[in-house]
């Protein structure tokens, strides 16, 4: 008899005659088994597919800590609560180089802003390449303003007054390469003001976490911050428990010629943070979009979309910043196409048509 070991598909590839053959010379127990063992492969087959154990996802956002990152972190729990066996790492990121490592495969799902995806895709500034293989899961429709704020005792007016004083100030985008970073430099830049003169000028640069931040501020050690995101960020609370800060407004012919780099006109209204600011100060903002690899298997991509929604206000007690998620929203005007399954999941739900 032929050990059940042996018994794979290529034994199975018989014409008639050995058929006739295979059913005198061997015990129909043997098919039995063989169909039990069959019907057992397809049953844990279908186990793994029930449980997650086939899945394994790295994600990242933005730094440890940052809004990025805990929004992330609860929709992994919301997911493992899903799919119990799945394996999901997180990675700190940031979002200029979440679409070079989701290109590169690095990273399977990461977060980043609509502007910069559509410079990855051109392979303009910040970008000296394409980067392919992108897809969109969706967007969260928020609204991630660039804040560019002071201490209320340091003697800057405002940034026309920077560039005309030449002013020596002490600033910070936090960490290097992400989306406060970019955001500040193209700003900054509207005004003729780069990180080069700001040296030249007698200030410096730093790159610092948030929480080194609230010590630095509350310290006067630092002057002024730039950050990119919704809502208000915890570290400036926690900054104006110790300090009051003034918003600096951005002038509408740089609004517009930063337009030209995918970000819009926004606005801080006034008595938004904590009673300030005390007029609506005019920004510029951008959207974040929840990206993956169109390696994603479609059938992975559906889960995401699935859970997100299905979970939506939790993660959005994480940072309520991505509580403006809304499915019938934030599958259209994406700024890379849909991935097929994200696609599928919309249109069944009937958020797309």
């Amino acid at each position: 008899m032929v050990p059940l070991f042996l018994l794979t598909a290529d034994v199975l590839m018989f014409n008639e005659k050995e058929f006739i053959m295979f059913n005198k010379n061997y015990n129909i127990t043997v098919l039995l088994c063989l169909s039990l063992i069959l019907l057992s492969f397809t049953s844990y087959k279908a186990k793994a597919e029930e449980d997650g154990s086939s899945i394994k996802l790295t994600l990242s956002g933005g730094p440890m800590g940052g809004g990025a990152s805990m929004a992330l972190a609860a929709f992994m729990k919301a997911f493992l609560a899903e799919y119990p066996k799945a394996t999901l790492d997180l990675m700190p990121g940031n979002g200029t180089a979440n679409p070079i490592r989701v290109s590169k495969g690095q990273v399977n799902i990461a977060h980043a802003q609509a502007s910069l995806l559509a410079a990855s895709q051109k392979g303009t500034e910040p970008y000296k390449e394409t980067c392919p293989n992108l897809r969109s899961l969706f967007k969260i429709n928020d609204d991630c303003r660039l804040l560019l704020f002071v201490r209320d005792d340091a003697p800057i007016a405002s940034l026309e007054s920077i560039a005309a004083n030449k002013q020596a100030i002490r600033f910070s985008p936090a960490t290097r390469g992400s989306t406060n970073d970019m955001f500040s430099r193209w700003t900054l830049d509207e005004y003729g003001i780069d990180y080069n003169k700001m040296k030249e000028w007698g200030g410096e640069v730093t790159y610092i976490s948030f929480d080194a931040m609230v010590d630095a501020m509350k310290d006067n050690q630092l002057d002024m911050v730039g950050w990119n995101g919704p809502g208000c960020p915890a570290f400036l609370r926690q900054i104006m428990l110790n300090k009051d800060v003034r918003f600096l407004p951005v002038g509408e012919k740089e609004i517009e010629n930063l337009k030209t780099r995918g970000l819009h006109a926004s606005v801080i209204k006034a008595g938004e943070f904590e009673g300030l600011p005390k007029e609506d100060v005019p920004c510029v903002a951008d959207v974040t979009e929840i990206i993956c690899s169109a390696d994603l298997p479609d059938d992975v991509a559906y889960k995401i979309v699935e859970i997100w929604t299905k979970y939506s206000k939790d993660i959005a007690l994480a940072n309520p910043g991505y509580g403006s998620y809304d499915p019938e929203i934030s599958c259209k005007g994406t700024a890379l196409p849909l991935h097929p399954g994200a696609e599928k999941y919309y249109r069944e739900a009937g958020w797309l048509k």
